[in-house]
């Protein structure tokens, strides 16, 4: 998909944000805030920026550029709508967007996985053969 370096959604339109277990009480209490955090740094960025990608099929790709270090179990899958908001991309192969404002907490939803009513850890596996069920970050367990 090719864009302008800006777009905006006029539509519903959710994406992704993969983030550590560690991170979530902050999310909770403050949302998703533009930082310049030790993964922005890996990847030589030097902005403030919250980055996203749209399609699950990358979720491995992001997976393995940014947490290599850390176990599935550790991370976290959000989602947030970006309908009306403006964003860019920086990398459209790597599914590699943008956004240079902060998403309140009650616009973003974690993923619960399960398989038989059983919890499952993060994984492309699991995506496509567990059922899945988005939950308001506030409900966060």
């Amino acid at each position: 998909m090719i864009f302008n370096n800006e777009f905006i959604w006029y539509k519903d339109h959710f994406v992704h944000h993969l983030t550590t277990k560690d991170k979530m009480v902050s999310i909770i209490e403050k949302g998703l805030i533009p930082l310049i955090g030790e993964r922005s740094i890996k990847v030589g960025e030097a902005k403030k920026r919250i980055y996203f990608f749209d399609d699950l099929n990358l979720l491995d790709s992001w997976i393995e550029e940014l947490y290599l270090d850390k176990n599935i179990s550790e991370l976290e899958l959000l989602r947030f709508n970006i309908k009306r908001r403006k964003w860019n991309y920086r990398d459209s192969d790597f599914g590699d967007y943008y956004l240079e404002r902060k998403i309140e907490a009650e616009n973003i939803e974690y993923l619960r996985i399960y398989s038989n009513n059983k919890l499952l850890s993060l994984s492309e596996q699991n995506l496509l053969i567990g059922k899945s069920s988005w939950q308001k970050i506030i409900n966060y367990k």
